[in-house]
């Protein structure tokens, strides 16, 4: 990112410089013309009045001097004086003023200090003004204000300073879809675990009830039991993917991982007589060549293991799963794709929530994609559902590679 403010601020002290610099020299310039101007003025109204003078008092005498001199002004009156010659004749004189302090040396002074202060207080404005507004949706996102926005507010900014209220608001964007994701989750939470709890309560009491059903109620209750522990793994599996990832740092082979998977899902899919094909590109199937990426590879296991038993789930018997793993450019591609029937296009956009259910679907609490869905942004990948034209399902999952 470049450094757009410091070159603004550098580029406006500097044309302030040169602004004040040039009001300098011109200042001067002007004082300089000006006092050339009023000496020269001066100097000839100076030699005509002494000119004036002693021809009046050559050929007048005194008194017709002192009529030329009475049109004079009083100061030029006060200064004239007659000195006596050798030939004892008088010769006026007119002896320059006095020197004033004159404004003009005060000129360049005005200048810098009038381009300073114009200067600093538009700085100041220029960066207080959007710093206050920051502070003001910093104060409002602590008191919880999650719709809090600065970018509309920084006008045609391009800056640093508009680069942090776009990130504030990504910030704040992120922290209103995390804080309503954990209350959509809370609130499904609750509601899975309300019906095995109301029937493992109903079960509890038939066991109490003399007269018999103490087998039918217990395994009631062993079953309740399992789907509780079953959806408590599952969430506990949900809240560590965001955090496992982060925590290891390994290097691991995807094709291998990817054998390993498909082999598994394989033995799975043999009582429905579904058959899993794996198909690696050249580069992955080498295991010289083959890229290699960092994570947790039994965190990525679990991901990418639940997105190809969600197409065995709704594969037909006899039916494949197919899947393809390729590189492009900078990633590894992953494709699974079955011959199921798909899904509805309003189901494509929340199927990674949590407890989301296709149609049809009754066995599972409805975490696995979104397990998966976090393991592998937990990668810095992601993953995309899109129904095959020719029916079923088609998954792409995108990995960065190392």
């Amino acid at each position: 990112m470049k450094p757009r403010l410091f070159w603004k601020i550098l580029v406006a002290l500097a044309l302030t410089l040169a602004l004040a610099t040039g009001g300098v020299v011109l200042a001067f310039a002007v004082q300089t013309n000006f006092g050339r101007d009023i000496q020269a003025i001066f100097h000839q109204q100076r030699a005509e009045r002494l000119r004036a003078a002693a021809v009046a008092l050559r050929y007048g005498g005194r008194p017709a001097l002192d009529q030329v001199v009475a049109a004079w002004p009083a100061e030029e009156r006060a200064r004239l004086r007659l000195e006596p010659q050798a030939d004892g004749t008088l010769k006026p004189d007119l002896p320059p003023p006095r020197k004033r302090g004159s404004l003009l040396p005060a000129w360049p002074l005005a200048v810098q200090l009038a381009a300073s202060f114009v200067f600093s207080a538009a700085l100041a404005a220029y960066l207080t003004r959007p710093i206050g507004r920051l502070r003001g949706g910093f104060r409002r996102l602590a008191e919880g204000d999650l719709k809090v926005r600065l970018t509309p507010g920084m006008g045609r900014r391009r800056d640093e300073i508009a680069d942090l209220a776009h990130d504030f608001d990504a910030m704040a964007e992120r922290l209103q879809q995390l804080i309503a994701s954990r209350d959509r989750l809370l609130h499904d939470v609750s509601h899975e675990l309300r019906s095995p709890l109301a029937r493992l309560s109903l079960a509890v009491g038939l066991a109490h009830q003399p007269g018999g059903f103490d087998a039918q109620a217990l395994a009631r209750i062993e079953t309740e039991g399992a789907r509780l522990n079953t959806l408590v793994g599952d969430l506990l599996s949900l809240s560590r993917a965001e955090s496992e990832a982060g925590a290891e740092e390994i290097y691991f082979d995807v094709a291998s991982l990817l054998r390993v998977i498909c082999d598994d899902a394989q033995f799975e899919a043999k009582p429905r007589d579904v058959t899993v094909a794996l198909e690696l590109s050249p580069e992955l199937a080498d295991a010289d060549e083959a890229p290699v990426l960092k994570g947790a590879p039994e965190l990525l296991r679990r991901g990418i293991e639940n997105v190809i038993r969600n197409a065995l789930r709704f594969s037909p018997a006899g039916g494949t799963v197919h899947v393809a793993a390729r590189t492009d450019q900078e990633r590894v591609v992953i494709e699974v794709s079955d011959e199921g029937p798909g899904v509805s296009p309003a189901l494509l956009e929340t199927m990674f929530d949590p407890f989301v259910k296709g149609a049809g679907e009754v066995r599972g609490v409805g975490l696995g994609l979104s397990i998966a869905q976090r393991a592998i942004a937990a990668h810095n990948g992601d993953v995309q559902a899109l129904n095959r034209p020719s029916g079923g399902l088609f998954m792409r999952i995108s990995l960065p590679r190392t």
